[in-house]
């Protein structure tokens, strides 16, 4: 039970730094006639996801007026999306340097920092962008979500009850909250969060994961099964659904069914060493040893560390 509750923290902090990841926002454009076709172009991008084409346009933006603070801001997230995030934080820097009160620079650069886990840096930067706004949902909500991966949840908590108190609608600021508490063992008010963001945006199958996980851990293994089905329907590729699946099962012990979805989840990933652990542990204790024996010893060839 207790590695179960080992590896669910495990999860709960990747959603959280995915989290961190998800907000990068584009700066408002200052239009400029020479540029304004261009700059036309390179907003419309985006939204067809062509950050190449958006990273041209800037370039030639930057070539024409390398003074121009937006453009490199507006690369930065370009090449951001595209996970270059080192070339990502030269450009945010440069648009800071050019353009020191320039709140979404901080913000995002400090996202950046958060995806390459330099959560120092990020919060840094968020500190930056707040002191400038102190409403500012963005820089708030991604320092809450840096302090949760950082294990201080205490100001993860503050952070994000401030994002809910600015905007309530904000499912994010719930589901990243909803996993601080988890993280202090208040399922309650966690299963209350995840409960919101889950009203807030029905489709995110990783709020409902986490619901699913503090149910669990609240030994409330039908409504966790609950959970992790639903988040199956929205997202039939989420190993961690089918991972968490089989333990509550395991927990019911419904052999059968937990072994399935074990299967399942080593499936969709061959590596995924928990799985293949636990699914050793069932066939050990339902008789097929020497099916137990190779799960777990392939598990511990990717994780030594597992039942040690």
């Amino acid at each position: 039970m207790e590695r179960d509750r080992a590896m669910s923290r495990k999860l709960l902090f990747a959603l959280l730094i995915l989290a961190l990841g998800s907000a990068l926002t584009f700066v408002a454009l200052r239009w400029n006639a020479p540029l304004s076709d261009l700059l036309n172009q390179a907003e419309a991008a985006p939204r067809d996801g062509d950050f190449d084409r958006v990273i041209a346009d800037y370039d030639e933006a930057i070539r024409r007026d390398p003074t121009y603070a937006v453009a490199f801001a507006n690369r930065g997230l370009a090449y951001a999306n595209k996970n270059d995030l080192d070339r990502a934080i030269a450009d945010f820097s440069e648009a800071i340097r050019l353009d020191p009160n320039s709140i979404l620079a901080f913000a995002n650069r400090g996202i950046a920092y958060g995806k390459k886990n330099d959560l120092d840096r990020a919060i840094a930067d968020f500190n930056e962008a707040i002191r400038r706004d102190p409403n500012s949902v963005l820089a708030l909500a991604n320092r809450g979500a840096a302090y949760g991966k950082k294990s201080d949840f205490d100001r993860a908590i503050a952070d994000l009850s401030e994002v809910i108190r600015l905007d309530p609608t904000y499912a994010m600021a719930f589901a990243n909250r909803g996993l601080a508490y988890a993280n202090k063992n208040d399922l309650d008010r966690a299963i209350s969060d995840f409960t919101e963001a889950i009203r807030l945006d029905p489709k995110d199958p990783k709020a409902l994961v986490n619901r699913g996980l503090a149910y669990a851990n609240n030994s409330d293994f039908d409504r966790a099964i609950a959970d992790f089905n639903e988040s199956i329907q929205l997202d039939p590729k989420n190993i961690h659904s089918f991972y968490y699946r089989g333990n509550a099962y395991a927990r019911k012990k419904d052999y059968d069914q937990a072994l399935a979805n074990y299967t399942e989840a080593i499936r969709l990933d061959p590596q995924f060493a928990e799985a293949l652990y636990n699914r050793g542990r069932i066939r050990r204790m339902t008789g097929d040893n020497s099916g137990g024996d190779a799960d777990i010893a392939s598990a511990r060839q990717l994780k030594p560390s597992l039942g040690r």
